[in-house]
């Protein structure tokens, strides 16, 4: 049993040894960095999440470059609160690239006008967007939407993450699990050339199973979609009617994930190492569309 254990730690740490120089960028986490001094550089990331044949990029900036980043985020949401449309909501959208591009935190090979189109819904036709049903006003849920928002605990999924997730906690640890595991992290690493974004997930806190306490996503959230202009803030957790994928510790403890969104497909910010570790909090800003979202506040 020693001995299967000390296998599986060198088999883990040569797969970590083996990515860690390659050019993938982790999917899960790039949280908003705190400099300890004001001559430290910070180091931002932008992805563009779900789309074929887009990168992300990392820029260092300075504390004052940083703050100023920070601000014009700050501006952006009270901006985006002010908001009673979707074309109001969309064109707010297009200035917060506008504003990524200054800092040189646009993604790669896109242009201005590819990441506008990509935050606003270059793959949703209008035609297909429903009405807005008052009956349906006090529920969590949003659907065809506009999706932004900055929250900590926030965690990004692929259905190639899920799927092999799935398996490994439906078998017991057998070398066909641990190597489902193994599968698990190498496809999250790739979300960024996911060609199934409908089938994506945003989770927004957890739950751990083991002691049944509900650690929360604080920050906010705002979507503008079918069901009308539902904003979110302080305590968040996802509602959607659909099992977190779960994880263990070594403790043993198994915590499980809230989805909140399907079908994210537009920008992240934040910064963060390639094996994140998911309970520490770490923080993105996003901004784009979503195909679901079912999101509360303060449960």
């Amino acid at each position: 049993m020693k001995n299967d254990h000390l296998l599986r730690k060198v088999i883990i740490l040569f797969i970590i040894v083996l990515f860690s120089g390659g050019s993938l960028i982790s999917n899960n986490t790039f949280p908003f960095a705190k400099a300890s001094n004001t001559n430290d550089f910070i180091e931002v990331t932008t992805q563009a999440c779900d789309v074929k044949n887009a990168y992300s990029t990392t820029v260092k900036l300075t504390y004052e470059q940083y703050q100023s980043l920070m601000q014009y985020l700050t501006e952006f949401r009270a901006r985006l609160n002010k908001t009673t449309t979707r074309e109001e909501a969309a064109f707010v959208f297009k200035e917060v690239v506008v504003e990524l591009n200054t800092f040189g935190l646009l993604p790669k090979g896109m242009t201005i006008e590819s990441a506008q189109q990509l935050v606003v819904g270059r793959f949703q036709n209008p035609k297909l967007r429903l009405q807005r049903n008052t009956l349906f006003e006090d529920t969590y849920d949003n659907y065809l939407c506009l999706i932004a928002g900055q929250t900590n605990h926030t965690l990004f999924e692929n259905v190639g993450s899920v799927l092999f997730n799935t398996i490994q906690f439906s078998t017991s640890m057998t070398v066909f699990s641990f190597l489902s595991g193994l599968m698990y992290r190498f496809i999250t690493l790739r979300c960024s050339n996911n060609p199934f974004s409908m089938l994506s997930r945003m989770n927004l806190g957890y739950q751990n199973t083991t002691s049944n306490v509900t650690i929360y996503a604080s920050g906010w959230v705002s979507t503008t979609g079918s069901l009308g202009i539902k904003r979110n803030e302080g305590n968040i957790r996802g509602m959607l009617p659909i099992e977190g994928t779960q994880y263990s510790t070594e403790t043993p403890t198994t915590y499980t994930q809230h989805p909140a969104v399907v079908g994210f497909i537009g920008l992240k910010l934040g910064s963060g190492s390639m094996f994140p570790n998911i309970y520490e909090g770490k923080e993105f800003f996003y901004v784009g569309t979503a195909l679901w979202t079912s999101i509360a506040s303060d449960l």
